[in-house]
């Protein structure tokens, strides 16, 4: 039986300050229905929104100054990211992760910056990343002044439209 998944709408996470804190972290919820974040600021911390096993849709969010990723949806997720801005993320604007399928549609995501301090290719400043088999499909998205506006590694797929 499934039931109501979880509705997070016009909310405002400061992290400033907690560079291990998560802004958003909606997990281990697949079996409830989809979930929405929608028309949220999260500035700073580790992660400004981030789905585990589960079923999101992410629309009209603002992400700026995170540590490690922007937006992710992983670890065998489904989910849309969309008319979103990620700005000034370090490493990677948004990620599609572990299994999981992605929609990235009208979003803009500009200024990520490469984490040369961690020795990891994958932390490169990658726009959109889509990794460990998993499928991301962008449309009209602006990747821009993103050291690597897109790429897929370790057996994803990644199909992109303008």
């Amino acid at each position: 039986m499934q039931g109501a998944g979880v509705m997070i709408k016009n909310c405002t996470v400061d992290m400033h300050g907690n560079p291990l804190g998560k802004g958003i972290d909606i997990s281990y919820n697949m079996g409830m229905g989809m979930s929405m974040v929608d028309g949220c600021t999260v500035v700073g911390g580790m992660e400004g929104i981030t789905t585990h096993s589960s079923m999101t849709d992410i629309v009209h969010d603002r992400v700026s100054g995170t540590e490690l990723r922007g937006i992710s949806v992983t670890e065998m997720s489904m989910g849309t990211v969309m008319d979103s801005e990620v700005s000034g993320a370090l490493g990677i604007g948004i990620y599609c992760n572990d299994r999981s399928m992605c929609m990235i549609e009208h979003n803009t995501v500009v200024g990520t910056r490469p984490d040369i301090a961690s020795g990891n290719p994958t932390r490169r400043g990658f726009g959109v990343l889509a990794s460990f088999q998993s499928q991301a499909d962008l449309r009209d998205n602006q990747l821009t002044s993103n050291p690597v506006p897109m790429g897929a590694v370790i057996n994803s797929e990644i199909a992109a439209n303008r």
